[in-house]
């Protein structure tokens, strides 16, 4: 477990379980196993399995709500939580368990429009995390093998970050990143950096160079510390008298005069697997570590400290309460040792993924931070944060002026109107919200008052929501032109055709090509592109982007169910096809599954050779990219509705 091989880890709890069902520690430890790899309906399981036997620790309460609400089961962890609270009445976090679901949600809407996520370049296929501040860029760790090699330790890279401002805030963009010293660069992991106010000392992660022993080759972390000369020259790294063979140390953290510093570690004493801790400089020397109370720690992990320059504490956690996994958070230094409640940043900061490694510029403007969600460019990816704010011209501030937003909203396959679509304008920078109803020829007109940015979105029964990401900011000399929004249908009105036109709207949340419904059929099929290797199952590297776009797709249309279909060309028996073309559907659905996708919402088809698009049936000879384009996967909406079970 420690050496984060979990699958193995669950291999040896199930022998132990097997010998004893009664037995706590086997029982938790599938279940935090599970957990840790991201199979969280079988964690929630085992948690369950732990609640029923004697002498469980509260904790486990509180861990298995979590797990639910990741799952998507509000009443249950609510419930569980509810006990946790009777057995802990006077835990800290009791204002927010009260009602978890509305906690939730609002964590999911309170900052999402005043932010803006995005993904830097500079990711590669494997792993980027951590980024420091250095001089005009960022320090970061990252697997980049050598050529024909796979990566096995994390190096550090700097990229040099290049700001340009623009009416809603500024804009980032960044030059290729470059090894940032061969001294430093070893062949064990070197990341999570920390530098004084200066730049003149660098803390980082490493990795100790002696095992543990023999039989348990776990090389446990430690913190370096090296020095820059006047040649510019890093000088031998030293390990902090508070490292231990015994115990982790890691995710150096400086306070803004370099006299604090703020790390991570496992060692005996603290409230939970990992705490924070820090150390005050003593002349040349560091003091003995100081745990930060459990006002910050909890029976969890807090991990990744980040101090701003005005003093307030960003870490990552998975034992405060949050949207998924390790979530980001924010306390404030009340002085005498005490801090303020964390407050979880919320999204799109944190996610139902793992979010960690957050830090901000001094200014407060943008910021990076490290997560393993969905969409991303590797296993971890390295996200830039901006805040939106409105110009600060006369023309935004001007009192009484009127601006008319006005548009029509469209059919993406047919390109005409939709009557009475529902449009809506929510304020990334006033607490406002404006909903409008187009007319019966799809037309809508907005005229406002105040000096405010907008995002706006349209919605339609029977049409997939999809946002329509622009920011619209209105001002008196500023008129926008007639706007045009497309939405793509998933079932056909009766007695409709289906007749793509040429030109869509722009929408980056379109997923798959419409193709033509079966038979009678009004539910509207779309092409996945997402395509197999011959007699294989599993699908191609390629493929990954196209499935996050249907991810994201139920992730905004959470009352839809689709039935995931899935074919193949006509060589091989009829029966091994049906049978290889189901296997095809059901990897999609795990895929989604795993992505947190409740398995309610999906339906796996798989239609084998039935439906070929060409006439490359048996017999006949075909090219091979021929025989590709039968081996597919369509998704459809079906007719039954579930409800909000995402």
């Amino acid at each position: 477990m420690e050496a984060l091989r979990y699958q193995e880890a669950i291999g040896v709890y199930q022998k132990l379980y097997q010998k004893d069902n009664a037995s706590l520690p086997a029982v938790l430890g599938l279940a935090t196993a599970y957990r840790k790899s991201g199979k969280l309906e079988e964690a929630a399981s085992w948690y369950g399995k732990a609640l029923s036997l004697p002498t469980v620790d509260p904790a486990v309460y509180f861990t298995y709500g979590q797990v639910l609400l990741q799952v998507r089961n509000c009443a249950s962890a609510q419930s569980a939580f509810n006990h946790f609270l009777r057995l802990k009445p006077d835990d800290e976090r009791k204002s927010m368990l009260a009602d978890v679901c509305a906690y939730q949600n609002q964590l999911l809407v309170e900052s999402a429009q005043r932010i803006h996520l995005s993904l830097p370049g500079f990711n590669g296929p494997a792993s980027e995390l951590a980024p420091a501040f250095y001089q005009k860029g960022i320090v970061f760790a990252a697997l980049r093998p050598a050529e024909g090699r796979k990566p096995a330790d994390y190096d550090l890279f700097y990229t040099k970050v290049i700001l340009s401002d623009q009416p809603a805030g500024v804009d980032l963009s960044y030059e290729p990143p470059q090894a940032f010293s061969d001294l430093l660069n070893t062949p064990f992991n070197e990341a999570i950096v920390a530098f004084s106010p200066d730049f003149s000392t660098i803390y980082f992660t490493h990795n100790q160079e002696r095992p543990v022993s023999e039989k348990y080759p776990l090389r446990r972390l430690e913190i370096l510390a090296t020095h820059r000369d006047a040649t510019g020259a890093w000088s031998a790294p030293e390990g902090l008298p508070f490292n231990s063979p015994g115990f982790s140390t890691a995710h150096p953290a400086l306070s803004a005069d370099g006299n604090r510093l703020f790390f991570t570690s496992d060692r005996p004493g603290g409230f939970g697997g990992k705490d924070l801790y820090y150390s005050e400089r003593i002349g040349l020397n560091w003091s003995d570590p100081v745990n930060l109370g459990p006002q910050i720690n909890t029976e969890g992990d807090e991990l990744y400290p980040f101090v701003h320059p005005n003093g307030d504490l960003y870490f990552a956690s998975n034992g405060q309460l949050g949207l998924g996994g390790l979530d980001i958070f924010r306390s404030e230094d009340l002085g005498g040792g005490a801090w303020s409640l964390p407050e979880n940043m919320g999204a799109p900061i944190n996610s139902v993924s793992d979010d960690f490694g957050f830090i901000l510029e001094q200014a407060g403007n943008y910021g990076f931070l490290t997560s393993n969600r969905i969409g991303g460019a590797g296993e971890d990816d390295i996200y830039a944060f901006q805040y939106r704010y409105p110009v600060v011209q006369e023309q935004y501030a001007a009192k009484g002026s009127q601006a008319d937003l006005h548009g029509t909203v469209y059919d993406k396959l047919t390109g005409l109107p939709i009557p009475f679509a529902q449009v809506k304008l929510v304020s990334t920078d006033c607490a406002d919200t404006v909903r409008l109803a187009a007319d019966e020829s799809g037309y809508f007109v907005h005229q406002w008052e105040a000096a405010c940015c907008y995002e706006l979105s349209a919605t339609k029964e029977n049409y997939f929501n999809t946002p329509y990401e622009q920011l619209f900011c209105f001002s008196k000399q500023e008129q926008y032109p007639d706007l045009a929004i497309y939405l793509a249908p998933y079932r056909l009105e009766a007695n409709q055709k289906m007749t793509q036109v040429e030109k869509h709207g722009e929408d980056h949340f379109q997923v798959g090509t419409p193709t033509a419904p079966e038979h009678n059929d009004r539910a509207i099929p779309y092409l996945l592109n997402v395509y197999y290797d011959l007699d294989r199952a599993s699908v191609r590297a390629e493929a990954i982007p196209e499935l996050s776009r249907l991810y994201w797709l139920m992730v905004f249309n959470p009352e839809l169910q689709l039935e995931i279909s899935s074919y193949t060309d006509s060589r091989g028996s009829a029966e091994y096809n049906r049978h290889l073309s189901q296997r095809r559907a059901d990897a999609i659905v795990n895929w989604l599954v795993k992505k947190g996708v409740s398995r309610s919402r999906l339906i796996a088809k798989g239609y084998g050779e039935e439906r070929l698009v060409n006439s490359c049936q048996d017999g006949v000879t075909c090219t091979e990219n021929e025989h590709q384009n039968n081996r597919r996967t369509e998704f459809r909406v079906t007719d039954q509705k579930l409800g909000h079970t995402y």
